[in-house]
């Protein structure tokens, strides 16, 4: 590979990914859209959604679902999804955070066990009926998870105190 080539070619975790799309609902003028309406009308199979958030969502779609969504008037933007994109990483306040613990929301079409086996994390709770896991990570561990597609978002774990 030449040079010029070298300098034309994109990073691995910039390429699309084949068929992942990203589909921002709620234009400008009604921002409240419910995305599960969305999903709904168009009879897009829940099990092809691997992000599901209050923006829209992530999901495996074929060209004619793309095409209908795109000129869907409640959707905002559908656009090809990439390797560099981030599951959302929610945070706990400090002084409730368990250090080095996490929750990890798994799409429900996902298999547990091998989303935690790819970076090499041993799960110490499965929450099955809500697709979730609890494990010790590293940094590394956590960024490998959120760059995983399968991954809806990673939540630091926390302690829950209750009054009397």
């Amino acid at each position: 590979m030449s040079a010029q080539q070298a300098d034309m070619a994109s990073s691995p975790q910039d390429e699309p990914l084949p068929e992942h799309y990203l589909v921002f609902v709620g234009p400008m003028n009604r921002p409240s859209v419910d995305t599960i309406t969305v999903l709904a009308r168009h009879g897009i199979d829940p099990s092809v959604v691997y992000r599901l958030a209050g923006w829209g969502f992530s999901g495996h779609l074929t060209d004619a679902e793309v095409s209908r969504l795109r000129e869907d008037p409640e959707v905002r933007k559908v656009e090809q999804d990439t390797r560099a994109r981030l599951a959302p990483h929610l945070r706990v306040d400090p002084e409730y955070r368990v250090e080095g613990n996490y929750l990890v929301h798994v799409r429900r079409s996902s298999d547990l066990d091998v989303v935690a086996a790819r970076v090499g994390a041993e799960m110490n709770h499965v929450l099955n009926q809500i697709h979730i896991f609890a494990a010790y990570l590293t940094d590394d561990q956590v960024m490998a998870l959120r760059r995983d597609p399968e991954v809806n978002c990673i939540e630091d774990d926390g302690y829950v105190y209750l009054d009397d």
